[in-house]
């Protein structure tokens, strides 16, 4: 099936007036689009956003579209919103005639008519094989992801390192500002003159260099905060991009994976306490998940002709 891409033209310009004009002229396009290039009862995709909604609102009746709203999160959880705001929103999951969602209890908040709706956690393309495993008789954990302290990641997961026998090395990787890379290094070093195990810090790493480098560990670590709203209906990217790349996923336990089809391919910890991290992982069972992220894409591929 032939995919085209349709951008209107554009101007450049830093000034308050121009970039004002630029929005405006984006979303008359969009508008116009929409009412001259669809017709009556014909499907369409459209990525949730509050920025656009009243656009997508007046087009659809004009033309009588189906709209299928992409939901992976719900803003207003995410970030503390006024109650309009928060109504706007939830305004737009009513208006939808169907859903392609990212977790199930997703569906159960936003969806209370049970229109169609079809959950993919993300994306499911399996990564080739590129790299071997670590062949150095050490169990080797990633964490990948964000230095931010206010979620926690990073911290929670060097907190495992004291608790972890000598066969295992915890590797760092990610992102975030100096002040929390600068934190991180120093509990690297904290935990590593505690530990028998090793760990070390290995930076930011991107696109093949990072598939590499997942390739080469056994176990992918997701550590984030329980105790975010977030985590009720948003599904945490890295466990699918650990599995994609053959690792084993050790996790906080939080519902949106409970209710997922991988429940049974995670180990989980209940509490971000390091001990009962480093648990998870000694008792985590080492297993290649691509076949199961095969297995997720062959089911959506199968469900979505439903929402369609």
């Amino acid at each position: 099936m032939g995919v085209a891409l349709k951008l209107p033209f554009s101007w450049g310009g830093n000034s308050s007036v121009l970039r004002r004009l630029k929005i405006f002229w984006h979303l008359l396009y969009l508008f116009l689009y929409l009412v001259f290039r669809t017709t009556k009862g014909e499907p369409v995709i459209v990525y949730h956003s509050l920025g656009y909604f009243d656009i997508i609102r007046w087009a659809r009746k004009i033309r009588g579209f189906r709209l299928i709203l992409e939901v992976e999160e719900i803003y207003s959880d995410v970030s503390k919103m006024s109650p309009y705001w928060r109504n706007l929103e939830f305004r737009m999951f009513g208006a939808a005639d169907s859903f392609i969602l990212s977790t199930e209890l997703l569906n159960e908040r936003i969806n209370p008519s049970n229109k169609p709706a079809v959950v993919i956690y993300g994306t499911y393309q399996v990564e080739p094989v590129i790299a071997d495993k670590f062949d150095d008789g050490l169990i080797h954990v990633v964490y990948a992801g964000t230095f931010d302290h206010n979620k926690g990641g990073a911290q929670n997961a060097i907190a495992a390192v004291p608790f972890l026998p000598a066969n295992y090395h915890m590797h760092i990787c990610g992102f975030g500002t100096e002040e929390d890379t600068k934190m991180v290094e120093t509990l690297i070093r904290e935990a590593s003159a505690a530990s028998k195990a090793k760990v070390t810090y290995d930076g930011m790493k991107k696109g093949r260099e990072f598939v590499e480098f997942l390739q080469r560990c056994h176990i992918g670590l997701s550590t984030q905060s329980p105790g975010d709203a977030y985590n009720d209906t948003s599904f945490p990217s890295k466990v699918l991009t650990y599995m994609a790349n053959g690792l084993s996923v050790v996790s906080i336990r939080i519902p949106v994976l409970e209710a997922s089809g991988l429940d049974g391919m995670i180990s989980f910890y209940e509490q971000p306490d390091g001990r009962k991290i480093a648990n998870a992982l000694s008792e985590a069972e080492l297993c290649d998940n691509r076949s199961s992220v095969s297995a997720l894409d062959r089911d959506f591929r199968a469900k979505i002709n439903a929402v369609l």
